[in-house]
């Protein structure tokens, strides 16, 4: 217990992914009075934790009030995530509140990825289970997701993603879901 702190998670060993950038849909508060800009420095409650963090918005273009963006948020400590968990974000002294929103992706990839895609992603993810998830993740076009970072993503045991991937119309290849009419035609090229 002495090694506990506030926000940490007890996960099973292969659910252990701390993370320091969330993919995540934001809603900014329509009544605050100005613009939230790229690379704002914000106070993320997430779960029991409070973290320090920057907001980065795709092309950079600032969130009005009362809109709704999807936004990468690069925290200042690792933690744990879930796709579909909510969080709430107060300013940078942590006194007012900003917004709000719900975590898409946990384990966000820091390198450049086309906005297609991320919307792409975004949009799979955001689905109500995780087999409808991995189902619309499976069949996006150029994007094999690995059954492992999905795994970490939804929080599924080992034997919870062997029932999904068993369950599903899908091909696994390696560690890479795949929509079997999709692989159907890779095979006819």
């Amino acid at each position: 217990v002495g090694h506990m702190h506030r926000g940490d998670w007890l996960v099973e060993p292969g659910l252990h992914a701390p993370t320091l950038r969330i993919e995540a849909w934001l809603r900014l508060l329509g009544d605050w009075p100005a613009p939230l800009r790229h690379d704002a420095r914000v106070h993320l409650h997430l779960g029991s934790a409070d973290l320090g963090a920057r907001v980065l918005m795709p092309r950079q273009r600032a969130v009005q009030p009362g809109e709704d963006a999807m936004v990468q948020l690069v925290l200042d400590a690792p933690t744990s995530a879930v796709t579909g968990q909510r969080f709430v974000l107060r300013d940078q002294a942590g006194r007012s509140l900003l917004g709000g929103g719900q975590v898409l992706d946990p384990l966000a990839n820091q390198k450049r990825q086309s906005m297609a895609l991320r919307q792409a992603k975004a949009a799979a993810l955001a689905l109500p289970s995780p087999a409808e998830a991995l189902a619309a993740l499976a069949a996006i076009p150029g994007f094999e997701p690995d059954t492992g970072w999905f795994a970490r993503c939804c929080g599924l045991t080992t034997e919870a993603l062997t029932t999904l991937l068993a369950e599903g119309d899908l091909v696994l290849v390696g560690n890479s879901a795949i929509a079997r009419t999709r692989f159907a035609r890779l095979g006819d090229v």
